[in-house]
């Protein structure tokens, strides 16, 4: 990736087949083709907000980008160079959990939220998924489920997984979760059922997996922030 993407982080797939992804740090969207490997143009949210963002996902037309607190952005796509109007709305989760990762579950019209930190006592290393029904308001009320720490580890020796990126598989509905720090993917069914856990394609080359998305032709794309190497965006063929 160029290096204005060097802190790329959330990625989710648009209806063209293109991959839309974000800054960390200021409301800027960029538009991938992630086979070619070139960006095809960038558009900004207006007034250029600063804040921790980190995951997006599309929902028909409109577009969500969320920080770490729990606050998301709903915006339309801009043409390249653009700034384009937004809204945002409080989960009002921020004390409960620190999110890195987002998807658009269109079989049931919601959005779904992993926590990578759970900030209440009780199992602060389980997985707990939010799920908010669109249209969003500030007084839009989740379900949650919670997955055990040890089903998501399963044979693996991990103490805990903290989800960095999720996006949900076309074919089967599944929710598939990358961990960066952990270097694993987890696919957990909307029931809360983990169907496999392990290492992340090619780990070792993953310093920093941010992004994770599943493309409809059986492609795992998976996004890198910088590190002490350039950010980048591999794709692997993805295993059902």
């Amino acid at each position: 990736m160029p290096p204005e993407l060097r802190e790329i982080s959330g990625l989710t797939l648009t209806s063209r087949g293109t991959v839309l992804t974000h800054d960390d740090e200021i409301g800027r969207i960029y538009e991938i083709d992630p086979k070619a490997g070139i960006i095809l143009k960038r558009f900004a949210l207006a007034g250029l907000p600063h804040g921790d963002f980190e995951a997006i996902a599309t929902a028909g037309t409109d577009v969500y980008l969320l920080e770490s607190n729990g606050k998301i952005f709903r915006f339309k796509e801009g043409a390249d160079g653009t700034e384009v109007p937004w809204v945002k709305y409080d989960t009002h989760l921020g004390k409960e959990c620190e999110f890195e990762s987002m998807a658009f579950e269109a079989d049931s019209a919601r959005l779904v939220l992993v926590c990578k930190k759970v900030l209440t006592k009780g199992a602060p290393h389980d997985m707990v998924i939010y799920r908010f029904p669109l249209p969003l308001t500030d007084s839009t009320v989740p379900t949650f489920i919670t997955v055990p720490m040890s089903e998501i580890a399963g044979s693996n020796d991990w103490k805990s997984f903290h989800a960095s990126d999720m996006n949900i598989d076309p074919a089967t509905g599944n929710y598939v979760i990358v961990a960066s720090h952990q270097r694993a993917l987890a696919v957990v069914t909307p029931d809360g059922d983990v169907v496999r856990s392990g290492p992340i394609p090619a780990a070792a080359e993953h310093n920093q997996a941010e992004g994770v998305a599943i493309t409809k032709d059986n492609l795992l794309l998976i996004s890198d922030e910088a590190t002490h190497v350039p950010a980048d965006l591999s794709v692997y063929p993805w295993r059902r």
